[in-house]
């Protein structure tokens, strides 16, 4: 079972007094171990917790380092667990119940080294934390770590991992192999201690090996045989190099050699020993194929501002385990994805260096690439609202609307009505003289780009004013056979015509006895030839059809009426 740790706070180590029997403490003076970020008690660990069993332990040791007279030893095995404390954050405690063993409780005085034992992918790591008792807190002051510069420092050191094997050669003679081993010496052994200087923790390197018919799915010291022990002596050195013998590897079978660290002088087996190997090195036999994970990603090399940019990735795995892919894209703007083939719309122009990392079975591969972002070309569009139909004489609105996207200046306008008439604002006003159908258009211009609506207009000519006909005066002279009629108007709109009509009567019937005479200047006069008529009046012909007469005069009394 693998878990993915991203912090691990060790924010408690308790000795629960409800786990362990009353009688284990009888002389211990406290049942807990505190340690907390109050007192500097924190570790980061980074990667995959995994002990090869699937049980997801941490081992934890510890021993009494630095006293003359003593040393004691004991095991702890120290669980992790996910607790809703902060993101990604452990708590971890270690299990004393089989405190028993050591024969005594834990120390009040002095100091006692715990060695945390960490399995990294099969990589194992390792970590010294020194622990006083703290009567201020009435238990355990974790309140430092070694650090390897040969001071004790804050506790908040990353582990620190074994060295890997390299094989120089190797000869098989009567079932043995002897191999030629080297690694990375490890530095710095003095700077691993408690209270005295001159006294190295890291005292030697145990040699191990692994056979079976695959590679090996447990890093455990306790799973793997010793091969050879090196230890570095009084002068603390580390040689980084050692011949071993490891039995033959039988056929279809697989050898692997790692190394284990040793402390405080303690042999393989003992509880000075790393809980877990280091990367393992194959030394027999052939490795199954190690899984390949190989990718491709394809994306725009250039799009528009606004539009979404399309990414696609593609994966190929030879020899894994029939897992599904992940899919880790950064778009370069902050933004990320975890789809295969994802669509990203960036929200500002500029250069954007994006990437995936594909991971399948614990392989990764990644492609990257660069989109630039661009500003879309200037667009325009425009809209006009005219009225369909206007009257002649009669003022008609015009108005223009534009819109632009991503144009610069201030939109510019060119109407014309069809009657040769022009404007160049953006709502003209415009009076059509005359009746017709006529043409316009309108042009709108933004950061050199233009659009133009367009459309017909039909103007109607004005309805006929309101008839108002009234006859202000009427008079008749007679000379010898001719008659004069004289009239004025005191209102003649909407006449379209006078007509003089004559009657033998006074009440008629009367006839005309002149042509239509057209209006204008409102008086009047007419002269008819040779008539015996007798009474006159004026006929008044209105626009809207409408006759008004004026009264009846007569000429007996003129002239040669009688």
């Amino acid at each position: 079972m693998k878990r993915t740790i991203q912090t691990l706070t060790m924010i408690g180590i308790f000795l629960a007094a409800f786990l362990i029997p009353a009688s284990t403490w009888a002389g211990c003076g406290t049942s807990m171990i505190i340690l907390n970020s109050a007192t500097g008690g924190q570790m980061n660990v980074v990667g995959t917790l995994d002990d090869g069993t699937g049980t997801g332990t941490i081992m934890t040791k510890f021993w009494l380092q630095g006293q003359s007279a003593q040393h004691n030893s004991g095991a702890l095995q120290t669980i992790y667990q996910v607790q809703d404390w902060s993101a990604n954050s452990y708590y971890v405690w270690s299990d004393w119940g089989d405190a028993a063993v050591v024969g005594d409780c834990p120390p009040s005085s002095g100091a006692t080294i715990f060695l945390y034992s960490i399995a990294n992918g099969g990589n194992a790591q390792y970590i010294l934390l020194r622990a006083g008792y703290s009567s201020a807190y009435a238990g355990w002051d974790f309140d430092a770590i070694t650090n390897g510069n040969g001071t004790l420092g804050a506790n908040t050191e990353s582990p620190l991992p074994i060295p890997a094997l390299t094989l120089v050669s190797q000869t098989t003679v009567g079932g043995m192999t002897n191999l030629n081993l080297t690694w990375t010496p490890i530095a710095n052994l003095k700077g691993f201690y408690d209270v005295d200087p001159g006294t190295n923790l890291i005292t030697g390197v145990a040699v191990r090996y692994f056979q079976g018919n695959a590679a090996p799915t447990s890093y455990k010291t306790a799973n793997w045989p010793v091969a050879g022990v090196v230890s570095f002596g009084a002068a603390g050195s580390d040689p980084g190099h050692a011949a071993v013998q490891v039995p033959e590897t039988p056929s279809g079978m697989v050898t692997y050699v790692a190394l284990s660290v040793l402390f405080d002088g303690g042999a393989p087996g003992g509880f000075t020993e790393t809980a877990f190997v280091g990367a393992p090195t194959l030394v027999g036999g052939s490795a199954p194929p190690a899984c390949q994970v190989t990718c491709s990603a394809t994306g725009p090399s250039s799009v528009l501002l606004g539009d979404a940019a399309q990414f696609s990735s593609t994966v190929s795995a030879t020899n894994c385990a029939t897992g599904t892919p992940a899919f880790a894209w950064s778009f370069g703007d902050g933004s990320t994805s975890t789809e295969q083939n994802p669509s990203h719309t960036y929200a500002q122009t500029g250069s954007y260096a994006w990437s995936v990392v594909v991971t399948q079975d614990g392989e990764s591969c990644s492609s990257s690439g660069t989109t630039a972002v661009t500003v879309p070309p200037c667009t325009v569009t425009s809209s006009a609202s005219v009225p369909a139909s206007a009257v002649a004489g009669t003022a008609v609105a015009f108005s223009a609307s534009v819109a632009a996207s991503y144009c610069s200046g201030t939109p510019s306008y060119a109407w014309t009505f069809g009657d040769g008439g022009t404007a160049s604002i953006q709502n003209p006003s415009h009076t059509y003289a005359s009746a017709g159908t006529y043409a316009w258009s309108v042009t709108a211009t933004v950061g050199g780009q233009s659009s133009t609506s367009s459309g017909t207009i039909t103007v109607t000519a004005p309805p006929p004013p309101p008839v108002s006909i009234s006859f202000a005066s009427i008079t008749a002279s007679a000379y010898k056979r001719s008659v004069t009629v004289t009239w004025t108007m005191s209102a003649e709109v909407g006449v379209s015509s006078y007509q003089v009509q004559a009657s033998s009567s006074a009440g008629g019937p009367f006839s005309a006895v002149s042509p239509a005479i057209n209006p204008g200047g409102g008086s009047y006069s007419y002269t008819i030839q040779n008539t015996k008529m007798t009474y006159f009046r004026v006929a008044a012909l209105g626009t809207d059809g409408s006759t008004v007469t004026s009264s009846v005069v007569s000429t007996l009394k003129t002239g040669i009426r009688k």
